[in-house]
């Protein structure tokens, strides 16, 4: 038994020195600089405004700094009757499309409206 327990106290010893760790092992680190976006909707995001019964799917057009509204959208279903099956309209021209089909758009502070994910 005394081998026992001085073989292992000697081999946790030699394992715990820094040069002999295992390769494996992992080294963790908290980061606690970090800080998660207030605003993280992009153009083409479809979205909801949750306070409604009956909300409509709308599509993000812009993402603005302002402090007042800073989310611009186009509800899906006005998108689909005056566009179409144009379907290589890239998140970022979204906005200019609308503006030449005519198509209203409406703006929101961001904390009103909620991610809706479509499949």
């Amino acid at each position: 038994m005394r081998f026992q327990s001085s073989f292992i106290l000697a081999m946790t010893q030699h394992f715990s020195h820094p040069t002999v760790r295992p390769r494996h092992q992992t080294l963790h680190v908290q980061h606690t600089n970090l800080a998660y976006a207030e605003n993280t909707f992009m153009p083409g995001d479809y979205v909801i405004k949750p306070d409604y019964n009956d909300p409509d799917l709308a599509v993000v057009l812009e993402v603005s700094n302002d402090d007042d509204r800073d989310i611009t959208v186009s509800f899906h279903k006005h998108l689909e009757k005056e566009l179409g099956d144009q379907t290589d309209i890239q998140p970022a021209d979204l906005s200019s499309r609308c503006d030449e089909a005519g198509i209203k758009s409406y703006s929101y502070k961001h904390d009103e409206l909620s991610f809706e994910h479509q499949y």
